[in-house]
């Protein structure tokens, strides 16, 4: 299991709410003390020694020091993150993580003075959070394939297993449908993209689902609803709701018009 709790730091007052997604973890007692513009005259390697030092990790393929949006001011350093290179991990599979350090005010404040405020202000390192990342491949995987992996899946944070074993029994089932042209399920389709809402045969669909653009992998909740959404991006557009888990009981496949922002 990936993810593991903690907080570095005494009487820091940012709510682990406020994090992204990823429990936090604590990486060592000494202080980290960085503003943005020394973390952006540093390299990748720099980084890396810096901020994970403490912290297991993989090889690192990319880091990204956290940019504030266009059109806004440019803001005090709030976040880096480390991507992990992929590593084979059992049939088609590669694993990832995304690993992001979180920085606050010095002294925890909220909300910060003026002065705390501003695009050079020192921040201190507070926290560490993980996101177990997948991806599928179109052969069996090797360590050499997955390293080369840009686009990855975030499978569920608190359960990457379970989110695992749900992609992997809705892979079998489209291999099946390649196959067989047959789905041992129920299997719904519905291309909300067409003038007319069209219903569409679910098992071509399934059959030709690209895993290699596999997005989120997101379970039942009070939002979503009881069905496990596995989201395809890239222009493919298509999202299979998942009843069931282990055994899958039905397939629901739909595709919708992308909000007009």
């Amino acid at each position: 299991m990936w993810l593991r709790s903690a907080i570095f730091g005494a009487g820091l007052c940012c709510s682990i709410s406020s994090i992204a997604q990823g429990d936090l973890v604590a990486i060592g007692p000494q202080d980290v003390i960085l503003t943005r513009q020394r973390a952006e005259q540093m390299s990748p390697l720099e980084l890396e020694a810096l901020l994970l030092r403490d912290f297991p990790h993989g090889d690192i393929r990319t880091v990204e020091v956290g940019r504030s949006m266009e059109g806004f001011p440019e803001m005090p350093l709030s976040h880096v993150v480390f991507h992990e290179a992929g590593m084979a991990a059992g049939g088609r599979f590669c694993t990832a993580r995304r690993i992001v350090v979180h920085f606050d005010t010095l002294h925890g404040k909220m909300p910060p003075d003026a002065a705390e405020q501003a695009a050079n202000a020192p921040r201190r390192l507070f926290a560490v959070s993980e996101a177990p990342l997948a991806t599928v491949l179109d052969q069996i995987a090797t360590d050499a394939a997955c390293a080369r992996v840009e686009n990855f899946a975030q499978l569920p944070p608190g359960e990457p297993q379970l989110g695992r074993r749900i992609v992997e029994a809705v892979l079998d089932l489209s291999v099946e449908a390649a196959k067989t042209g047959r789905a041992s399920v129920p299997v719904t389709c519905l291309d909300d993209t067409t003038a007319k809402r069209n219903p569409c045969d679910g098992v071509r669909v399934l059959a030709g689902l690209n895993w290699r653009h596999l997005g989120n992998v997101d379970l039942p909740s009070s939002i979503r609803g009881p069905a496990t959404h596995l989201q395809f991006w890239q222009g493919d557009g298509w999202v299979v709701e998942v009843t069931g888990s282990e055994p899958i009981i039905s397939l629901h496949i739909y595709r919708r018009v992308p909000p007009p922002f």
